[in-house]
């Protein structure tokens, strides 16, 4: 590099880079351990100097003014997620959470909108100061897959091609239709996924509500009207869990929010009066919430 590129140092990037990988593991560790997710996997890179100097020569041909300061990606840090629900919760914890500064201009969801070859994933460009001497703040683009959607990019040797107008036009058709065939085996993935942590939470409280709850009402074992009376109160509650849990399932959006606000509230209720009852299908409350925030909000 010459000139007005010099001023480029590598270390830099590669510290930039290791914050933003190393905040991501510790919002996937959080997840995996809290929600019972799949293990993120975070890998991150550095471009070599060769790479640099053949973007800027390849950008040139089009913009004779592009520089080594124009470039969003010499560091990059991708992560690979279980599914399209959880890709897009962590792109929007990053933004609502301004854990890092976004640059929207640069940034851009491809799973709504597929680039020409079949690409799908999300790509944010955030700016991180590093912690080296001189404190520089540098971009790093931060990629999340899903684990399909990283198969197809493996498949298709994606990275293998700079343009899309490099791709021979029939290998081109055939990347987009084995994008299509993967991106609806994601979704039906996720669909599949929902149903059954549902199916397994509805479960937890049916068997709950039977074993601890209305054994102990059994006349044989009630030592009180008080304590039957508690023990009643508690079985409301799980019943009123088991209809929050059905509705936070079958909507989206404000309903979905508003059925996992009112899902906290019980449960906080019932772990006030009966915390052995509460403990006992904790899990199951917390895969529901992962359905409905997909990350802790409160990792920090």
């Amino acid at each position: 590099m010459t000139g007005g590129e010099a001023y480029l140092k590598l270390e830099y990037f590669e510290n930039a880079a290791a914050t933003v990988a190393d905040t991501i593991e510790a919002i996937g560790e959080r997840t995996a351990k809290e929600f019972r997710e799949p293990k993120w996997i975070i890998k991150s890179r550095i471009k070599s100097g060769d790479g640099i100097e053949e973007k800027i020569s390849r950008k040139r041909r089009a913009r004779p003014s592009y520089s080594a300061k124009d470039l969003t990606d010499i560091a990059g840090v991708r992560v690979i997620v279980a599914s399209l629900a959880t890709a897009s919760a962590l792109a929007d914890f990053i933004r609502s959470e301004r854990i890092f500064t976004v640059v929207k201009a640069d940034s851009e969801d491809f799973n709504s909108r597929p680039r020409e070859d079949g690409y799908r994933g999300i790509h944010m460009i955030v700016r991180v100061q590093s912690h080296l001497p001189g404190r520089p703040v540098v971009p790093v683009e931060l990629q999340i897959r899903t684990a399909i959607q990283h198969q197809w990019a493996e498949l298709s040797h994606a990275d293998f091609y700079k343009e899309a107008r490099e791709i021979p036009p029939d290998l081109l058709e055939r990347m987009r239709a084995l994008s299509e065939v993967l991106h609806a085996a994601d979704v039906e993935a996720e669909n599949l996924r929902n149903s059954r942590v549902v199916d397994e939470c509805l479960t937890a409280l049916r068997q709950c509500l039977r074993g601890k709850v209305l054994e102990e009402l059994a006349p044989w074992r009630v030592q009180s009207k008080e304590r039957a009376s508690e023990i009643g109160r508690s079985a409301i509650a799980l019943v009123e869990l088991f209809s929050l849990a059905r509705r936070i399932a079958g909507t989206r959006g404000e309903r979905r929010e508003r059925a996992l606000s009112s899902l906290e509230a019980a449960y906080r209720d019932l772990a006030e009066r009966e915390p052995a009852i509460a403990a006992s299908v904790a899990g199951a409350i917390a895969r529901l919430k992962a359905l409905g925030t997909g990350i802790p909000r409160d990792w920090l």
